[in-house]
């Protein structure tokens, strides 16, 4: 059986990336083009040809198209969760990936997790709920998180670009940003951002709005997160050390769901 690893793509060689994606890659191309084919109401029945192997050119433009050729977004701002805070003054963009290892980004020996303590959440997640369990939803928070396995440059540099315009749209409206990176996943961001952008950078980038999230890692899994001011609420759950992580974040001032 793999091993489970956490998911952080700026530590997965290049040469590797394109093969990793693959799996996911292969439904993104067979429902980009019924999505294609069902809006220009072509044929029933599309027969699909897989392009394989994919070229990075493809993979990538799979990834940040939308079968109507619209560039896809980092992240979500028109939700119920959004419109929530809005009404006290917060707009809340939200980034949703692919949980867990919905994703399927593995080798033989590896299998990467954007949820390195999922366990019985898994089944009531929320990508099981509501508007979440559209194939549309699906293929988009899929999409994502290949784009940021593929290019995770350009992945983040579109990140910061996004939220950079939604602070001053904000601004124009009298409004704050409650930026939340973690919709559907528990990456170490932290890490993530410095090892992408250098701390200075990271710190400018910490400017643009208050991070917020919920997780299930424990201090010592996200000391750079807390150094750069995330702000967490420790997910309880039915892990035997989860009582003892309660106690260590309530320790550093974090409370417990």
């Amino acid at each position: 059986m793999p091993v489970q690893v956490p998911f952080n793509p700026l530590g997965i060689p290049e040469a590797d990336r394109l093969e990793l994606a693959t799996p996911g890659l292969n439904i993104l191309w067979v429902e980009f083009h019924k999505a294609r084919d069902a809006h220009n109401k072509k044929r029933k029945h599309p027969l699909v040809v897989m392009p394989m192997p994919y070229t990075r050119a493809l993979a990538l433009r799979l990834c940040k198209e939308t079968p109507g050729g619209g560039h896809r977004r980092a992240l979500t701002t028109h939700a119920h969760k959004t419109m929530m805070g809005e009404k006290h003054g917060i707009k809340t963009p939200l980034l949703y990936l692919a949980p867990a290892t919905s994703a399927q980004i593995k080798t033989k020996r590896l299998r990467y997790t954007l949820c390195h303590r999922a366990g019985d959440c898994i089944k009531p997640c929320i990508q099981n709920t509501g508007q979440m369990v559209y194939t549309t939803a699906k293929v988009a928070r899929l999409a994502r998180t290949l784009w940021f396995l593929l290019a995770p440059y350009d992945f983040l540099s579109n990140l910061w670009t996004e939220l950079s315009a939604l602070k001053r749209t904000a601004a124009r409206k009298g409004m704050r940003l409650g930026i939340r990176l973690d919709g559907t996943s528990d990456l170490r961001w932290g890490q993530i951002l410095i090892d992408a952008f250098g701390r200075d950078a990271t710190d400018e980038f910490m400017k643009l709005g208050a991070f917020y999230g919920y997780t299930k890692l424990g201090p010592s899994e996200r000391p750079e997160c807390r150094k750069l001011g995330f702000h967490f609420t420790y997910s309880f759950n039915e892990a035997k050390d989860s009582p003892a992580l309660a106690k260590e974040w309530f320790n550093h001032g974090v409370s417990t769901a």
